[in-house]
């Protein structure tokens, strides 16, 4: 015997409920380095999933976008960064989720940013001094590299 619903049988039927994949992020590789004042788009995209799922991104755990777009290679959204000194050390997550999903599936990346900062440095023995420091103590992390007695941008 054979069940018929929503225009075909019940095994159609189970394909009609499907989870989507896990989503992936693209426009940022783990470990590079940004400039503050670059822009950078960051996209999540989805494979499969019925109901169709939507792709949330958030930054440190704040809602920032939640416009989901598809085409044929499944759901995505993204998401354009401008990129400053506080967004070293931002964690940037994707959600996505559908009707079926209890919980999101999830991805994230953490940005490096490099910071142009103008440091000036007078050593009283005239000697050369290489190394990093934080230019920022207390406020958010940027990488800056400090050179003798020069002025040395990055």
């Amino acid at each position: 015997m054979m069940v018929m619903g929503f225009g075909g049988d019940v095994n159609k039927l189970d394909n009609w409920r499907d989870p989507p994949g896990q989503p992936t992020i693209t426009g940022y590789e783990s470990g590079e380095v940004l400039l503050a004042g670059e822009r950078r788009t960051l996209t999540c995209r989805v494979l499969g999933g019925n109901p169709r799922p939507w792709v949330l991104w958030y930054r440190d755990g704040r809602l920032l976008d939640d416009t989901t777009t598809h085409d044929g290679g499944g759901v995505f959204n993204s998401y354009e960064v401008a990129v400053t000194a506080e967004e070293d050390g931002a964690v940037y997550e994707c959600s996505v989720t559908n009707d079926l999903l209890g919980n999101p599936f999830t991805a994230n990346v953490t940005l490096t940013v490099y910071c142009e900062y103008l440091i000036r440095i007078t050593l009283h023995d005239n000697t050369t001094n290489e190394g990093n420091a934080d230019a920022n103590p207390g406020g958010p992390r940027c990488h800056t590299r400090l050179k003798g007695n020069r002025e040395t941008r990055l």
